[in-house]
């Protein structure tokens, strides 16, 4: 059963004495959250008094993680937020999208309290879910009237305030040895290292990762960011792994081939916490399983040479005699040495680089500031280079990446990196590979879509790219 949460003592006590539950913890505070057990179930008082938020902001400010769950509660929380308190994490995110206006509705949230509060495990931990529990309830009833969310506010209050009592968990089998455990997220990525996947191929990966095999590493990167909860659904990581699976030589070659066998096991048997999670990497493992059959690339057809037909035999001419040069004829000129030939020029790398344009999708308009682009771009193209690095120890890039930014519309529109200047013995090659990669990520990143071409004022942002040896 639910455990009771009440706000009023059940019998009348001296104001100057603690609770009987409280004995043995001398000055207890009794305008905070306090557990009580006389009984054997587990009860926090709550405290109805207190004025109601001026704004939902304010309100906002009392549902984040320390004011819900306490300073000591909070510190058992954080380490197990996205693993054994995953169902609380998404229903209190639930709760604050709601309250940000973010959502129309709060059928969402409520439905997320109800999975939580539905789970018997954490329904009956006192220490932290319960916390957080009473404390939401004693935040949403002084939430501030007629701001839009009068009755979100009461949906989520009756999901907080219903009685629950999860089933019985029905007696199983005991699992023999070698069947399988199901996996959640934090045990899936751990097994969706390149090291792991690639096995020992990793090292013949890993040169080629942004080269010949980088389809492979953008299919890996989408699969990761799904596994982690950074993407709501599947779908970029089953195009990306469509786009592998559908070039002939990566289908056919037998380092990708390792990564794909070796993906599928990891992401067989996973079991995370909302169903959501576990359909989407359902279809990551069909998009996987499924039949590809790309066309070779044609070979260039070699034209015959037209067949000579048989010469007939041809006598020799007879033989002139030969003629004494005469004393006035001029000597021979001596042979003029021959030229050598001119060796093939190596590739020289480019002045700058121009990224695909691209434009925001119209529900994707920016959000971020200059200086937070600024942050996030470095944060985000350091791994295209750190292969690079690890490869070539002396090599460093200098560049200065370019954003350009309508103003009207907060779109960006056009990317370039110039003023390139690098150091070491890596290949032209292998630098235009980082850029194409960056390019990549700064896609994936952004979700840009291709778009026309910009109308209205804009703003370039320079960003200044320096990559040094570590």
């Amino acid at each position: 059963m639910t455990p009771p949460i009440f706000s009023k003592p059940a019998a009348a006590q001296n104001p100057a004495e603690p609770h009987p539950s409280l004995t043995g913890f001398p000055g207890a505070d009794e305008s905070k959250p306090g557990v009580i057990s006389g009984d054997g179930s587990s009860f926090i008082r709550l405290d109805d008094k207190g004025e109601t938020f001026p704004t939902v902001e304010d309100l906002l400010k009392a549902v984040a993680d320390e004011p819900l769950f306490g300073a000591v509660a909070n510190a058992k929380y954080q380490p197990e937020r996205n693993k054994k308190y995953l169902k609380v994490t998404v229903a209190i995110l639930e709760m604050r999208k709601y309250l940000r206006g973010e959502e129309k509705g709060a059928m969402t949230a409520a439905k997320k309290i109800e999975e939580w509060l539905s789970d018997g495990e954490l329904l009956g931990d006192t220490l932290v879910a319960h916390q957080a529990r009473v404390n939401l309830i004693k935040a949403l009833k002084k939430a501030p009237k007629e701001k839009g969310i009068d009755e979100g506010v009461k949906a989520m209050l009756a999901a907080l305030t219903k009685n629950y009592a999860p089933k019985a968990a029905e007696s199983k089998p005991a699992e023999s040895s070698g069947e399988a455990k199901g996996k959640d997220a934090a045990a899936v990525l751990a097994e969706l290292t390149d090291a792991k996947l690639f096995g020992e191929k990793h090292s013949a990966y890993d040169a080629k990762r942004n080269k010949e095999y980088l389809g492979v590493t953008l299919a890996l990167m989408e699969v990761r960011k799904f596994v982690r909860g950074d993407a709501s659904n599947p779908v970029a990581a089953q195009e990306k792994i469509a786009a592998w699976l559908n070039q002939y030589a990566l289908l056919t070659d037998a380092v990708p081939h390792q990564a794909r066998v070796n993906l599928v096991k990891a992401l067989e048997g996973a079991s995370g916490a909302s169903e959501e999670w576990n359909n989407g990497v359902a279809a990551i493992v069909t998009t996987l399983r499924a039949k590809y059959s790309p066309a070779p690339p044609e070979k260039p057809a070699e034209p015959e040479s037209p067949k000579e037909p048989p010469k007939a035999e041809e006598k020799p001419p007879p033989e002139k005699p030969k003629e004494e040069p005469s004393k006035d004829a001029p000597a021979d000129k001596p042979k003029e040495a021959e030229k050598p030939k001119e060796e093939a020029k190596p590739k020289v790398l480019q002045t700058s680089y121009p990224f695909t344009k691209f434009t925001f999708a119209a529900k994707d308009k920016r959000e971020d500031t200059d200086m937070t682009l600024v942050k996030s771009v470095l944060a985000l193209l350091r791994p295209a280079v750190d292969p690079l690095q690890a490869k070539d120890p002396e090599f460093e890039l200098k560049c200065e990446m370019q954003i350009k930014i309508n103003n009207e519309t907060g779109e960006v529109v056009e990317v370039l990196i110039q003023d390139i200047k690098v150091k070491g013995k890596t290949s032209v090659e292998d630098i235009e590979g980082a850029f194409q990669n960056m390019a990549e990520r700064f896609h994936a990143r952004y979700r840009f879509k291709r778009g026309k071409d910009d109308k209205g004022p804009t703003t370039v942002i320079g960003i200044p790219l320096d990559f040094k040896k570590k």
